[in-house]
């Protein structure tokens, strides 16, 4: 039988009830004092989830980019990069993660393998760990990393309404 939106629903519900509060505040102070530039990376769709993710930071106000666009800044001393990876052992991203560490950056992951080369490597890992899930592959992973990134933003931004009204300004006018 297929999922139904309540079935989708309740399992994203009870992924996202699984995050740790310990890591998740760790991840929040990471990114609230962000000394430099914030960096978004993923590959496949982790990394599409990367990208609405990096738009978001930038609405906040931070300077943050997704990793790959030709705009993109190297990464340096001081920068955080999040990697989005759900297993934790895509060999690019942790390249990336490696990389990042020898310049001097922290790393975020978000991944739902806890014990992963990845979440080894990271300064904070927010572990995602989908419960059985009736969808196709990565996809409860996957939403539930884009929520929790929408969440850690609205966080962020302290939910003020003068907040979300120089977050619109931020918004793109060219589409």
């Amino acid at each position: 039988m297929l999922p139904s939106i309540t079935d989708v629903l309740s399992e994203l519900s009870d992924t996202l009830d699984g995050v740790q509060h310990g890591s998740y505040r760790q991840a929040l102070d990471l990114l609230r004092d962000a000394p430099s530039r914030v960096l978004v990376s993923g590959q496949g769709r982790s990394g599409m989830v990367a990208q609405m993710a990096a738009m978001r930071l930038m609405h906040l106000g931070l300077a943050a980019h997704a990793v790959g666009e030709p705009t993109a800044p190297p990464v340096r001393e001081g920068d955080i990069l999040v990697i989005i990876s759900g297993s934790g052992e895509t060999p690019i991203s942790n390249a990336f993660a490696s990389q990042a560490q020898n310049e001097g950056a922290s790393v975020l992951a978000i991944t739902k393998a806890p014990t992963s080369t990845l979440a080894r490597a990271a300064d904070v890992t927010l572990t995602v760990a989908p419960i059985t899930s009736a969808q196709f592959a990565g996809s409860m992973f996957e939403q539930a990393a884009l929520i929790l990134l929408d969440v850690i933003v609205l966080d962020l931004s302290g939910g003020a309404t003068d907040i979300y009204a120089e977050m619109a300004q931020r918004h793109t006018n060219l589409q």
